[in-house]
């Protein structure tokens, strides 16, 4: 037992005698880092702008093509196209909450792009929301002024049928 303790003993202080290693990022390999966080930005850009664009049915085929995809880069295209614009307010809501718990798994760039369609997103959202009801507003004033002009126009009838009968 006690050479158990005394193996033990010079295993754990023996390895204060090891070398310890460098882990720091050399230049090159920051560099590299930067650039692929850069070229992955510029695709998820690429997308975005190809995604604004597109038409109902492409999103439809692209929402198939990406269903069931695991990693995280297709999970955030699946947000995506389930955030446009033009789709359903509960799907956008939905996928804007998706893509804000996607975020800590994309590098730093990706984020600040993604916090960016996010904030859009719900902006959008709230325009359309506040423009909904505008236009409620606005179909209520409209029949409101229609039962008017139909009870002027009873008016109108009844005094024109008077000069008529008036001698």
């Amino acid at each position: 037992m006690k050479y158990a303790i005394l193996g033990a003993g010079l295993l754990l202080g023996g390895c204060a005698l090891l070398p310890t290693i460098d882990t720091t990022p050399t230049p090159a390999v920051m560099e590299q880092r930067q650039v692929d966080a850069m070229h992955q930005l510029q695709l998820r850009m690429q997308y975005s702008n190809w995604l604004l664009d597109s038409r109902e049915q492409q999103r439809k085929q692209e929402r198939q093509r990406l269903r069931g995809q695991r990693d995280v880069a297709n999970k955030i295209n699946l947000a995506m196209v389930n955030s446009h614009p033009d789709e359903a307010r509960e799907r956008r809501v939905a996928a804007l909450d998706e893509l804000e718990l996607l975020l800590p798994e994309v590098g730093l760039d990706e984020q600040a792009y993604l916090r960016t369609w996010i904030a859009l997103g719900r902006a959008h959202l709230k325009r359309s929301s506040s423009q909904s009801g505008e236009v409620t507003r606005l179909k209520a004033r409209v029949k409101t002024l229609e039962a008017k002009i139909e009870q002027l126009s009873v008016i109108d009838e009844q005094i024109n049928q008077r000069k008529l009968t008036s001698p």
